[in-house]
């Protein structure tokens, strides 16, 4: 019997996903196509490592459409009719590209090809509430640069870009989002929500316990301090100024507490400077960037709670798979799904909630611990790569 084929876009892939997809290559005849040299940014300081992946790669040569100033692939529809997929997935910025090229979805259409888009929705509004949001929020970058819809320019921008996302979510078959909002989201763009798969986000979820476990047979001296983690890429986006400033707060009248800062990027030598201002040099330790889970997992156990606050999402599922709780602000919108109030942690509002729910593990140590496992366990029944893997294979292999 033939395995079904799938392909899938993407412009990088971070270990994550590469465990995701060798679980889905495991039943089906699995695709990925890559741009050769991408334009896309896909984060500063993203660790990438292709060398365990089980799954065809193909390699596309790429460059900026002249109209869209958006990457494209070039030989993307050649490789499609050549392969002949059951399914095929794309991602942003190549969903234009196949969304306007209505030879190939005629050829796709003609050969059964099941079309798709996999994304988050991140900073999509709902469609009819989409310009009261551009002018009022706005989108922004890791950077922080917020683009707004202030001027009549800007105003026509993003009128253009709602009515575009309109046309492209309605130009697909399927949707995979790993947003639990995504179907209320994409419904109110016209897209039939039954069309729409959550499958929620995992990271390696297999590889972070055993590490756990490794974790918790080392030898550690005997711990003084109550100890708070974060975790990413040190960009503007992830707001670890407004940690450290409400740890300092905190320092001011706990004096046994310390910050650690697992991460590299733009910002560390801005953070480092902070740091040394605010006289903090022995509280807070910055590690650098740390990739090894056994190395992870240490600094993890000799943590209580895990703080993020700024935009992101996957590591709340690591640090909860850890066994830690989480206190979080609006990341990526996948923390409204892992993060329970009072059970497996805390989503703020505001710095003053922030600097409320620290203290609050402060005094209270023993509920870092008893939420921790109640944030472990919420990933080991509900959210983890096996569960995110078969929301794919679920529909693959019924449709």
């Amino acid at each position: 019997m033939n395995r079904i084929k799938v392909v899938f876009t993407f412009y990088a892939l971070p270990p994550y996903l590469i465990a995701l997809l060798n679980i889905i290559a495991q039943k089906t005849d699995l695709t990925i196509i890559l741009p050769e040299n991408s334009n896309i940014t896909k984060g500063k300081n993203v660790h990438e490592n292709y060398s365990n992946a089980n799954f065809n790669i193909i390699r596309l040569p790429s460059k900026n459409h002249w109209f869209t100033q958006k990457e494209i692939l070039i030989g993307l529809e050649q490789t499609i009719k050549a392969l002949k997929p059951n399914f095929f997935i794309t991602c942003w910025p190549y969903v234009i590209q196949i969304a306007f090229n209505f030879s190939l979805r005629n050829f796709m259409r003609k050969h059964q090809i099941r079309w798709g888009l996999k994304h988050i929705p991140y900073q999509v509004p709902k469609y009819q509430e989409a310009m009261k949001y551009y002018k009022e929020n706005g989108i922004f970058d890791e950077s922080m640069n917020i683009k707004k819809a202030n001027t009549w320019k800007q105003k026509i921008h993003f009128f253009i870009l709602k009515e575009i996302n309109r046309f492209l979510f309605n130009s697909v078959e399927f949707h995979f989002c790993y947003l639990s909002d995504a179907p209320e989201i994409l419904s109110s763009y016209g897209v039939n929500p039954q069309n729409i798969i959550v499958t929620y986000n995992s990271g390696d979820t297999s590889k972070l316990l055993q590490a756990y476990e490794w974790a918790k047979n080392q030898p550690n001296p005997p711990k003084e301090k109550f100890r708070f983690i974060f975790v990413g890429r040190l960009v503007k986006w992830k707001h670890v100024d407004k940690l450290i400033h409400v740890f300092y707060e905190l320092c001011l009248y706990y004096h046994t507490i310390e910050l650690v800062i697992v991460g590299e990027g733009p910002e560390w030598e801005h953070l480092k400077q902070m740091t040394k201002s605010l006289d903090l040099q022995k509280k807070v330790i910055f590690t650098g960037g740390i990739y090894d889970y056994n190395l992870l997992a240490e600094q993890f156990k000799l943590s209580d709670v895990f703080v993020l606050t700024g935009a992101g999402g996957l590591a709340i599922n690591d640090a909860m798979t850890f066994a830690k709780p989480v206190i979080c602000t609006y990341a990526d919108g996948t923390e409204k799904d892992l993060v329970i109030p009072n059970e497996t942690g805390f989503i703020y509002q505001n710095l003053y909630e922030l600097k409320n729910y620290m203290e609050f593990f402060i005094k209270n140590p023993h509920q870092a611990e008893i939420m921790g496992k109640k944030a472990q366990e919420r990933i080991l029944k509900a959210i983890n790569l096996e569960t995110v893997a078969q929301k794919y294979l679920d529909f693959f292999l019924k449709n």
